[in-house]
């Protein structure tokens, strides 16, 4: 898809690079998030945030939690399917 864009040399540089930094932030702060809520040992290994919400009285953030997880897997499976063409 790059051939859309109409400066290539310029912007899928720049598109890759700031939606790493943007991601890496936001991976960054979910783990700040996750270790500021429930001591290190205690972090259940298998549902470590869901879990870890359940963990301080805040039940309903699971299914928030398990809704994005939901929209990350479809937008990979979609954009997948894009770069088959």
């Amino acid at each position: 898809m790059a051939e859309e864009t109409k400066n290539t040399g310029q912007d899928i540089p720049i598109g890759l690079l700031g939606s790493m930094t943007i991601f890496t932030v936001l991976y960054v702060l979910m783990a700040l998030t996750l270790c500021s809520m429930v001591p290190t040992p205690e972090i259940d290994q298998n549902a470590p945030y869901s879990v870890a919400f359940q963990t301080v009285g805040m039940s309903w953030v699971k299914y928030v939690v398990a809704l994005g997880a939901l929209k990350g897997i479809t937008t990979v499976l979609l954009v997948g399917a894009v770069g088959q063409a």
